[in-house]
């Protein structure tokens, strides 16, 4: 049994000689021109022999170069030319073209023409096979003859290469900045740098609804000069790649991110329990009764999402108002709600504004007309609340008194405060019989009467109900003068 230091000097040939071949193939050729120097196969002690890596697998529209050592005993010892041929298994190497030859006199197969080549020297002992746009149908195994003049002529077929071409799984590289700014013009780069370039060039295409541009080419890439606008924000852009050799086509997608300030902002309106909102325009007035519930929505478009905040023209917001980002809910309304709104929106890039003019409206009420009478006279109250504020009016008889008056007859004062007019009317004469004394409050909305009937008599003052102008219940007083005042 042969030592262990015996084995290891059998084996040391072989183990660098693949060592080789695997550097060799790494790098897309045989790492040294000595690779396939007969010294190797005589330190083997082997005589006609052809060594290469198999099985070989490659995908399609690739290339592969398979590297190759062949020996033969008279291959130096013999003249004239050495010719090199590659056939599929079961070729009738007499009358079968060749997948690749050196010999220029015999004629290659149709469909491994320019792509089948024996780049190795078989002069040389090499027979490395290099194959371009492989195509799945060049699945298969294949075998080796080498000849010279006619002492060497043999067919390798205890040798054969094993090939396996698998569907293209590859896809282009397709480099992009994380971050787009409109204005700012980049460059994508669309590579495919798993190809080789000894094959058919592919042809790139791009697609794309964002303002584009091609740069500049080479064999396995291609530059797009893209100008990203807002709108282009979450849009695709793809790059393919076709293999005309093969024909087939590897694709990469990719989705746009492009930073741009708030815009478009927009305030939508819910009252009450209304479902669906209405769009409101910038600096909008917006009118709601008092007591009501409203719900404005503010949005807008922008990346990075903007923060939403809402602000009351020389007030604070009251945090309860909030109810999630970008939604203001105001609960029964007061008049004191009244005012101008302000969303604002705000990202690193920018910010954007809109407002909403709110008006509480109240509805029109009407206290009074009430009167007394005193040794000095007629003395009458009337107050009425609303908003917009309304304006009080007297009707005596067939006169109108309005606003603040005074002489030797009459003294009519008025004031307001807020959603509150307050009027008094004094009568220092003497009144006729069955007189109307009439309180008026009107607004742009409503308006409303009260009216007091002075009759002459000493009964009991009583009241009733009478329908009044605009619709409304008019209070109708019926006034006794005192027996004093009707002797007066």
């Amino acid at each position: 049994m042969p030592s262990v230091s015996v084995m290891w000097q059998s084996l040391l040939p072989a183990l660098l000689w693949a060592a080789e071949w695997v550097q060799g193939n790494r790098n897309g050729r045989l790492s040294k021109a000595e690779s396939c120097s007969p010294k190797k196969f005589q330190s083997l002690n082997q005589q006609n022999k052809l060594d290469l890596w198999t099985p070989m697998e490659v995908q399609e529209g690739l290339c592969v170069l398979i590297p190759c050592c062949v020996f033969h005993s008279n291959l130096h010892s013999s003249n004239g030319s050495v010719f090199g041929y590659w056939f599929r298994e079961g070729a009738d190497i007499y009358h079968d073209s060749p997948v690749a030859t050196n010999n220029p006199d015999r004629k290659v197969q149709n469909e491994t023409l320019g792509r089948f080549h024996l780049t190795g020297d078989p002069q040389k002992n090499s027979c490395s096979l290099d194959i371009r746009d492989a195509r799945q149908m060049d699945t298969g195994t294949y075998f080796f003859r080498l000849e010279r003049g006619s002492s060497v002529k043999h067919s390798y077929t205890m040798d054969q290469l094993s090939l396996h071409v698998t569907a293209l799984t590859y896809s282009p590289e397709l480099h992009i900045p994380e971050i787009l700014e409109p204005g700012h013009p980049i460059r994508l780069n669309c590579s495919v740098p798993w190809a080789c370039e000894r094959g058919t060039p592919p042809i790139f295409s791009w697609i794309s609804a964002a303002l584009t541009s091609l740069g500049s080419r080479t064999t396995l890439s291609s530059v797009l000069i893209l100008s990203p606008r807002p709108q282009d924000h979450g849009t695709n852009v793809t790059c393919q790649v076709n293999f005309p050799g093969v024909d087939v086509t590897v694709e990469r997608t990719i989705q746009l991110s492009v930073s741009y300030a708030p815009q478009n902002l927009m305030i939508s309106v819910f009252q009450g329990n209304d479902t669906e909102s209405s769009a409101l325009s910038n600096g909008s007035s917006l009118h709601i009764q008092e007591g009501e519930s409203l719900r404005l929505v503010c949005v807008t478009d922008s990346n990075p999402p903007a923060t939403l905040n809402w602000i009351r023209e020389n007030l604070t917001l009251r945090p309860s108002h909030f109810s999630n980002h970008g939604v203001l809910e105001l609960c029964q309304v007061e008049l004191e709600d009244s005012g101008i709104y302000i969303c604002q929106a705000q990202n690193p890039l920018g910010a954007q504004t809109a407002f909403v003019n709110l008006t509480v409206q109240s509805p029109l009420q009407l206290l009074g007309p009430s009167c007394s009478w005193s040794a000095e006279g007629l003395h009458c109250n009337c107050s009425s609340r609303a908003w917009p504020p309304p304006s009080l009016s007297w009707q005596l008889g067939e006169a109108l008194l309005e606003g603040t008056s005074s002489n030797a007859t009459i003294r009519l004062n008025s004031s307001s405060a807020g959603p509150w007019v307050n009027s008094s009317l004094s009568l220092f004469r003497n009144l006729s019989s069955s007189l109307y004394v009439i309180c008026g409050a009107r607004n742009i909305h409503r308006a409303q009467k009260g009216t007091v009937l002075l009759l002459p008599g000493n009964s009991a003052s009583r009241k009733a109900m009478v329908q009044g102008v605009v619709g409304e219940l008019v209070p109708w007083s019926c006034l006794l003068p005192s027996s004093a005042s009707s002797s007066a």
